[in-house]
């Protein structure tokens, strides 16, 4: 997957489903299993972390996930 350009409504927008996420999670731990499980979870953590060229998106998954790490 390849990001040319993130708008700010696409920042806010990912985001808000980064917290939606983890909250869920935290919710109900039962779905961090069925998280892994995800088929395109690789490509997409590595995306965020690593290839979006936006810091605020690369900083939001990597505060995201040390937390829910650090909780699981």
């Amino acid at each position: 997957m390849e990001i040319k350009e993130i708008t700010f409504e696409h920042k806010l927008i990912l985001q808000n489903a980064l917290n939606i996420w983890v909250g869920s999670i935290l919710q109900k731990p039962e779905l961090f299993t069925k998280a892994l499980a995800f088929e395109g979870l690789d490509e997409l953590v590595m995306g965020g972390l690593l290839y979006c060229p936006e810091e605020k998106v690369r900083d939001d998954f990597r505060t995201n996930l040390s937390w829910l790490a650090s909780k699981h």
